[in-house]
């Protein structure tokens, strides 16, 4: 008796035990586990600005006035392959009938640069003008004087013959030219001078402004000759109805061998504000230069757009010959200005004789600046 109530009081008191371990157990919370520390952030690189879209080039717009004949093709190349626009220039192309038509432009404020032969810059500083050439473009007289094949058979004369003859031969005959003070007008007065024939007497001189109106103008015979820059002189001759009677690329007159015969010229005083445009015509121009030495048939291809239709043999030949005479640099020396002064003086084309220093009629300043970018 007293040991199974021992029993049971032990069972009890286990029992009890038990009972309190499990509400301790129960009533202890568990501790939180530690949150892994984060690791300090890493610093990003700054994100790169995001690029302005690029904003298209404002170009300066120059107004250029041009007869379409090949010894400007160095301009005709610098737009046609994008050589102005690199330079930030956007040239307007404005066609004239004749030099005096280009002169005026420029004076009327219609063009702000053109090209001229001496005598039309030198009458121009003559009368107060004060033009400024600032790059040559050939550097021999380019006129080529083409006649009507029928016309020469009838005189009994060809380039075979002495320009004496040549020249003499011309009394009596009917010439194209542009109108007065115009290129051709100059070098027939030029030549019939040398041979001792009065230009208004002895000949008739018929104004038909435009190439391809010389062109028709041979062919239908109502004139019997004209002078023209290559390649426009050769059409007659590629067609078989013309010939070439006297040949400037060729040599046949002396005199017109070393000339600054087409330059590149601006009013002083709009040159005065506009120097960077003129250092950037003129880079544009002997980036061009280059380029047509090198590129025949884009050069070619170039001039075409600029001319009145022309066969592709005529334009080659035109090419050819003017690549004897195209200037490679731009630039003029006071001793070429001085023997083309004294040649034109004494011929009549001018009137009077100005400095040929440069700095009066002309400059390398412009091309110098160019060269240094």
């Amino acid at each position: 008796m007293k040991r199974a109530g021992l029993v049971k009081c032990i069972s009890l008191i286990l029992a009890i035990f038990l009972l309190a371990v499990g509400f301790a157990a129960c009533g202890k919370k568990e501790a939180p586990k530690a949150e892994p520390k984060a690791e300090p952030a890493k610093e990003q690189p700054a994100a790169a600005p995001k690029a302005e879209p690029e904003k298209p080039k404002v170009l300066k717009k120059i107004k250029y006035t041009y007869y379409p004949v090949a010894h400007t093709t160095a301009l005709y190349v610098a737009a046609q392959e994008g050589f102005f626009a690199e330079e930030g220039l956007e040239v307007e192309f404005v066609k004239a009938g004749s030099t005096p038509d280009m002169i005026n432009a420029v004076l009327a404020g219609e063009a702000q640069i053109s090209n001229s032969s001496l005598p039309g810059l030198v009458n121009l500083a003559i009368q107060g003008r004060e033009p400024i050439g600032v790059y040559n473009l050939v550097w021999r007289h380019t006129m080529e004087t083409v006649m009507l094949k029928e016309t020469a058979d009838r005189l009994g004369i060809s380039r075979n013959d002495s320009i004496e003859k040549r020249v003499k031969a011309l009394k009596g005959l009917r010439i194209a030219t542009a109108g007065p003070g115009s290129e051709a007008d100059i070098l027939y007065r030029l030549y019939l001078k040398e041979a001792g024939l009065d230009p208004d007497k002895d000949v008739t001189m018929t104004t038909i402004k435009g190439l391809d109106l010389w062109i028709a103008a041979l062919k239908t015979k109502q004139v019997d000759t004209f002078s023209s820059s290559p390649p426009g002189a050769f059409q007659p001759v590629v067609d078989g109805y013309g010939v070439l009677y006297i040949s400037n690329m060729n040599g046949d007159l002396p005199a017109l061998q070393e000339h600054p015969y087409q330059t590149v010229w601006v009013l002083k005083s709009w040159a005065k504000d506009h120097e960077e445009e003129i250092v950037s015509f003129v880079r544009a121009a002997q980036k061009a230069t280059d380029f047509m030495f090198k590129n025949k048939d884009k050069a070619i291809k170039d001039m075409s757009a600029y001319m009145p239709p022309l066969d592709d043999k005529a334009m080659s030949m035109g090419y050819d010959s003017f690549a004897q005479g195209w200037s490679k640099d731009g630039r003029t020396t006071q001793k070429a200005m001085q023997a083309a002064m004294d040649v034109l003086f004494q011929t009549g084309s001018v009137k009077e004789k100005i400095s040929t220093a440069e700095g009066g009629l002309w400059t390398n300043s412009y091309i110098d600046k160019a060269e240094k970018k």
